[in-house]
């Protein structure tokens, strides 16, 4: 891709950036949010048209084309929102599109597509079921049946739009698997992330962009975390780390707002503890899967669990005296 533009009424999303992805590479594409990654790819997938600059693949000059057409060229995008039909198995969401007719009956070939699908699952050391509902899968699975579907097109370019946004740390690892075992068949990977980390664990090569404009290409292995993070803001990052964390001043006396103890919900939640002040922001992390969801999901009322003690003290000034509620077993 050479010298892109893309203009939208009011921005400029790319201005002049060249992007060269070689064969069996995995090129990280990484950036801010409106640095223009999505665009640059957008165009290369047939669903913008640059508005000037050229795109070459294996040699020859393509312009103006279909998604469709684009695709049946080799190059294939996976996006973060995946396109699965969740009411088809996982065969017949793989070669959707391209089924094969049995030509005496006109009717589906169903056999034909499901031992086509286990092929293309086996290029990847996947287990599933050709005959499984999409629905029924994890997303990480999803994202195979993904994959599948571009092997089928023999894609030898796969564009992965922040691939690992809903994965866990395990599924992440079985998708970089995946991802090696691709560049081990030749093919090339597009990866797209805003995970610097992941970067450094499975890229050979880091475009940055920085608002709409190219910054450098570079060899991971010649880069440091620091260096990749300045071309992205433009300027050096400070790092501040407190060895104590972040002193909270209260005032004497102040009483707990929602205070919640050995809270426990079956097979989700062990034993959680916290306490909240009024006029305090509590945070809570942990990787997908930690129950950061379920916990806040239960305290609403949405799921049953218990504790040894639940409190909230309503506070609304111009609303009537304050309000303490305690409970013990389930909230």
């Amino acid at each position: 891709m050479k010298n892109i533009r893309k203009q939208f009424p009011g921005v400029l999303a790319l201005d002049e950036v060249s992007f060269q992805l070689i064969e069996g590479e995995v090129h990280a594409l990484v950036g801010e949010n409106g640095a223009g990654k999505s665009t640059l790819m957008k165009i290369l997938s047939g669903i913008y048209h640059q508005d000037s600059g050229s795109i070459s693949y294996k040699g020859k000059e393509i312009r103006n084309l279909s998604t469709r057409q684009v695709r049946d060229l080799g190059i294939s995008t996976i996006y973060q929102e995946l396109n699965l039909c969740p009411n088809l198995d996982v065969a017949e969401n793989i070669f959707l599109g391209k089924e094969r007719i049995r030509t005496a009956f006109r009717v589906l070939d169903k056999k034909h597509i499901h031992e086509e699908a286990r092929k293309y699952l086996r290029l990847l050391d996947s287990a599933i079921d050709p005959y499984q509902f999409v629905d029924r899968l994890s997303i990480a699975e999803q994202q195979i049946v993904e994959i599948a579907k571009a092997l089928s097109y023999e894609s030898q370019v796969i564009v992965m739009d922040e691939p690992t946004s809903s994965l866990t740390l395990k599924e992440t690892g079985k998708l970089f698997e995946i991802i090696r075992r691709l560049k081990e068949q030749g093919r090339s990977v597009v990866f797209i992330s805003h995970r610097l980390e992941e970067v450094f664990l499975i890229a050979d090569t880091a475009t940055v962009l920085r608002d709409g404009h190219h910054i450098g290409t570079k060899n991971v292995k010649d880069l440091e975390y620091e260096e990749i993070v300045k071309m992205m803001v433009g300027r050096e990052i400070e790092k501040k780390h407190s060895k104590t964390g972040t002193k909270v001043e209260r005032k004497p006396g102040e009483e707990v707002l929602l205070e919640i103890r050995n809270f426990t919900v079956a097979n989700l939640l062990n034993d959680i503890s916290f306490k909240l002040y009024p006029g305090e922001i509590l945070g809570f992390s942990g990787i997908v899967g930690a129950g950061r969801t379920e916990l806040m999901e239960t305290i609403y009322g949405l799921r049953d669990g218990t504790a040894e003690r639940s409190r909230y003290t309503a506070r609304s000034p111009g609303y009537g005296p304050r309000r303490t509620r305690s409970t013990t077993g389930s909230p």
